[in-house]
């Protein structure tokens, strides 16, 4: 394995597919790996052709961006035929393609295996595409692929969605039963209505949906979840029965008002367990997304 030190790549791409190319640049930096990026290593009054000359001349490697804009700039054709020269004087030296749309591999690299790009836009292709990248440079991959992070990248926004919807929960039934509460002493349905309050504003928010979505997706990972993860998925299919089981139902709700409480009170602890599970899992793997995947903040 190379080390870091000896690692230094040169991005070769059109202008027109900075998108990808900042997202990229953002996850070798975030590994450690040097790069050169031209809007950021280029300054003001600085010579351009210099500038890339001996960026190339100090590289290990050349990630070349292949696309219908790259195939048709004379810069990135220029930039590929100088790292061409730098491959035949230096052992070692790699032109590294990266493929990111449908366009024909160009004549020269097309003898070089690719990596597959084609899907950058979506967090787990893009994740598979830059470990075979780091694999290639020679970089030890360092993030474990546990069953969480397993997880966390097929249904990231999901538990995103999960950890409101539990913490909601926890919140809004300590404060229906503060009302409820403090109102009992003058009106026996008190807790009835306080908590009908709060069943509302999480079916504004789809709790049971979103609770239901996080328990089917669990089950796909119940042959090798961890203790973590198995302990999630039972609160939450408690939680999913106690909303049930709990919600107002008029004539037929529970009159008496400890076993109203008693109820509230298991949903809101269970909610309040499952929510730092959620939080837990959500910020241990956040590192995934900074250090692998520097997934836009809008995806």
């Amino acid at each position: 394995m190379q080390t870091i030190s000896t690692i230094y790549l040169f991005l070769s791409h059109s202008w027109r597919d900075k998108d990808f190319v900042r997202k990229l640049d953002q996850s070798l930096q975030l590994h450690g790996i040097p790069t050169f990026l031209d809007e950021r290593d280029i300054k003001i009054g600085d010579s351009i052709p210099t500038k890339i000359s001996e960026a190339i001349e100090r590289s290990s490697h050349v990630a070349y961006v292949i696309s219908k804009h790259s195939v048709q700039s004379r810069w990135v054709t220029e930039e590929l035929d100088a790292a061409r020269v730098r491959h035949k004087e230096r052992e070692g030296f790699k032109i590294l393609p990266l493929r990111i749309d449908d366009v024909e591999i160009p004549m020269g690299v097309r003898h070089l295996r690719w990596a597959d790009f084609r899907n950058w836009e979506f967090p787990e292709s893009y994740f598979c595409s830059l470990r075979d990248l780091l694999s290639a440079i020679g970089y030890e991959w360092t993030i474990s692929s546990t069953t969480e992070t397993r997880l966390f990248l097929d249904l990231h926004v999901e538990l995103e969605r999960a950890f409101q919807a539990t913490l909601l929960a926890y919140r809004m039934s300590d404060l229906a039963m503060d009302i409820g509460l403090e109102l009992s002493r003058a009106h026996s349905w008190s807790i009835e209505a306080a908590m009908r309050m709060c069943w509302h504003r999480l079916r504004d928010v789809e709790y049971l949906i979103s609770m239901k979505a996080v328990l089917e997706r669990l089950d796909r990972f119940r042959e090798h979840e961890s203790d973590r993860l198995r302990q999630l998925r039972e609160l939450c299919s408690n939680a999913v029965s106690l909303y049930i089981s709990e919600e107002p139902r008029g004539a037929d709700f529970v009159s008496n008002k400890e076993i109203q409480r008693g109820g509230y009170a298991n949903f809101e602890d269970v909610n309040y367990q499952a929510s730092r599970i959620l939080f837990a899992i959500l910020s241990e793997n956040r590192n995934v997304i900074s250090a692998g995947l520097a997934i836009n903040q809008h995806n």
